[in-house]
């Protein structure tokens, strides 16, 4: 799944060719290292390889012998984690202390601001 052009995820479509990625035909802004972390993230579910550290994100936005500083990639999440939140997306990134992120798909009614009716 993760070779197809069109990657869908949640409520997220993620057209690789046209590096965009919308929520119910909304377009998302994430500039080129998110969305490629993005379809990382989304490649990991659908294998089941669900957690990745920031060392294995550096090694594949940037390459094993790449030099960052060590906050890029948490500022990378923090910024992909608020973006999904504004758009009141189900998919979410979760981080756990030592083990690393991942995508998750929450029910509607825990959602980021989503209303009970």
């Amino acid at each position: 799944m993760a070779h197809e052009a069109i990657l869908k995820y949640g409520d997220l479509v993620i057209d690789k060719v046209t590096r965009t990625v919308t929520k119910e035909g909304i377009k998302l802004q994430l500039p080129l290292k998110e969305l490629e972390l993005l379809v990382y993230f989304v490649a990991r579910a659908f294998t089941g390889n669900e957690f990745s550290s920031q060392e294995m994100i550096k090694k594949f936005l940037y390459g094993a012998n790449f030099s960052l500083g060590s906050n890029v990639i948490a500022v990378y999440i923090s910024n992909m984690k608020k973006k999904l939140r504004e758009a009141q997306s189900i998919v979410q990134i979760e981080a756990w202390r030592t083990v690393g992120y991942r995508l998750v798909i929450v029910p509607v009614e825990t959602a980021p601001n989503s209303s009970c009716e």
